[in-house]
């Protein structure tokens, strides 16, 4: 049994958004949107964050492109990604991309994200919208703002979908699916074969 630690499946809003788009309450998804903002352009420059290869996409997106396919239940078709280093920066490689996907089911997805952004911070998840036939869903996840999930429908807010109450959350949750793949000898949610 391998597993790959992916973390940020295993919190309450997750769930709760992949239960909703599941249900097809909502219709089929349209397009997602995801922004994902931290200000860490600062501090000692031969910290080692600075200087490892990709540190937006292979330190943190990688977070986020793989929550979108638990969360769509699909994959990525075609990803167009442009990675940018300003001269301001103190990172070696890019610490800002922003990138276009097309999912299976003709969703389309817009990421940015910055290591190095002023305005303010979001969760570690990211702020996503997932517009849907019949409303979006607006969300956040594993930060230091509250979970929540909030379907809008017409600009207004309409409803805020209840949370699940799990076990194990974050690495303990993935510890967890890791220790009931191996007893039962099935396949993890994000088993290494797939992910």
């Amino acid at each position: 049994i391998l597993m790959v630690s992916q973390n940020y499946r295993f919190y309450p809003a997750v769930r709760a958004v992949q239960k909703v788009l599941r249900s097809g309450r909502l219709g089929k998804v349209s397009n997602v949107a995801i922004d994902f903002r931290r200000y860490s352009n600062r501090g000692d420059p031969k910290r080692k964050h600075f200087h490892i290869v990709e540190p937006l996409l292979l330190d943190m997106a990688v977070h986020q492109f793989d929550l979108l396919r638990g969360v769509l239940g699909c994959e990525p078709r075609s990803v167009v990604c442009r990675p940018s280093n300003p001269s301001w920066s103190l990172f070696d490689q890019p610490p800002t991309a922003a990138a276009l996907m097309h999912f299976g089911r003709d969703i389309v997805v817009s990421y940015r994200g910055s290591w190095i952004a002023h305005k303010s911070q979001t969760t570690w998840a990211g702020e996503w919208t997932i517009e849907c036939e019949k409303g979006a869903l607006v969300w956040t996840s594993r930060g230091h703002l509250p979970e929540q999930v909030v379907v809008h429908r017409n600009g207004h807010e309409d409803k805020v979908v209840p949370l699940p109450k799990l076990r194990y959350e974050d690495r303990s949750g993935c510890l967890d699916a890791f220790v009931r793949a191996v007893r039962s000898g099935r396949q993890p949610e994000t088993s290494g074969r797939d992910n």
